[in-house]
């Protein structure tokens, strides 16, 4: 859509917003739990086949997720409503930009936020307290996978093509990284949005080389607390890092989807009315 003077201004000053948010995103959390040392010393201790079986695990996830898992997130969450709504103000937006309908998305996204992170904890303090690490790695992931859904659907966006999964595992990616290379992933997702949004992304986008990155990049971020969630002694501080790491992509999601958004609504090459399906009836 052509924005006016005013309405750009705002665009701009959103974006502006949202690049602070992000530089908060590339420091280091001294409150998150993987940052503590005695993790490092644990890092060390552990051996290569458990580190090569959470790859494999990992890798196994997405491929399940991607064949067979999205229609069982769905059926978690009310994605029907959820992606009527969403591409309806999105629409509105498109065709008259407001403030007011922009606010009722990020309350749409805030209320997502805050069940997701809910159901992680129960999910790792459940599969924690019965010590499993390993086994769990799909339902994790299908919990990561339907947090990024919903915000992709309460901005108007779909999430099932092959370009729109080769997003979330770029959000992926941006979350798990190593602080100092987070601001390399950030581009990175910005980019593949752009081509996306642009009808220029290939359905060949996503390979078994970036699930593999993906995987690699997750067992890494994640090695410790999975390892010790193997152990029925300490198996419950599971909850604690799933809940980290929902608060972590839900955040990520979050601004990167905004971002997206914005982007997108000012962009003179965006090809979303073109893709636009029709409005899904109510119920």
């Amino acid at each position: 859509m052509k924005l006016n003077e005013r309405q750009e201004k705002i665009v701009l000053h959103q974006l502006e917003l949202l690049r602070l948010q992000e530089k908060q995103l590339f420091k280091s959390d001294p409150d998150n739990p993987f940052n503590l040392e005695i993790w490092d010393t644990i890092e060390e201790k552990i051996p290569e086949k458990a580190m090569s079986a959470l790859e494999t695990a990992f890798e196994k996830g997405f491929v399940f997720i991607f064949d067979k898992g999205n229609g069982m997130i769905e059926k978690a969450g009310s994605f029907a409503e959820l992606k009527r709504v969403g591409k309806k103000n999105a629409r509105s937006i498109r065709e008259k930009f407001s403030l007011e309908t922009f606010q009722k998305i990020e309350n749409n996204v805030k209320k997502k936020r805050t069940s997701a992170k809910t159901l992680s904890t129960v999910e790792g303090a459940a599969l924690g307290v019965f010590g499993i690490g390993l086994p769990d790695i799909p339902v994790f992931l299908g919990v990561l996978f339907k947090a990024i859904y919903e915000t992709a659907a309460c901005y108007g966006y779909d999430y099932d093509s092959p370009q729109e999964r080769a997003y979330a595992l770029c959000l992926l990616q941006l979350a798990a990284a190593p602080d100092e290379e987070k601001e390399e992933y950030s581009k990175a997702c910005d980019e593949i949005a752009r081509l996306i949004d642009r009808g220029q992304c290939p359905d060949t986008v996503v390979t078994e080389e970036m699930i593999k990155e993906t995987s690699d990049m997750m067992s890494m971020a994640m090695l410790v607390a999975k390892f010790i969630q193997g152990f029925t002694i300490l198996g419950s501080i599971g909850a604690a890092f799933n809940y980290s790491w929902m608060k972590k992509i839900s955040t990520v999601a979050g601004i990167k989807y905004k971002e997206r958004f914005l982007r997108d609504l000012a962009d003179p090459e965006s090809t979303w009315d073109e893709e636009d399906e029709p409005l899904l009836p109510p119920g």
